[in-house]
């Protein structure tokens, strides 16, 4: 029961997600090395823990 409450219900779920995502070819299992790459090849910028798309000014 603790480890539903402190958060292992939404840990379970998120990995059946990535887990069906995976199986299906949707979503690469190993996304940070997706990710790092698209950072790479300047597809993605990092800001704080996250990613966003680089913005193009006219």
């Amino acid at each position: 029961m603790v480890w539903i409450v402190s958060g292992g219900l939404s840990v379970l779920r998120h990995y059946i997600i990535r887990l069906l995502l995976a199986r299906s070819r949707t979503f690469p299992w190993h996304a940070p090395r997706l990710l790092e790459e698209a950072t790479t090849r300047i597809l993605l910028r990092r800001v704080g823990g996250g990613y966003s798309f680089p913005q193009q000014t006219p």
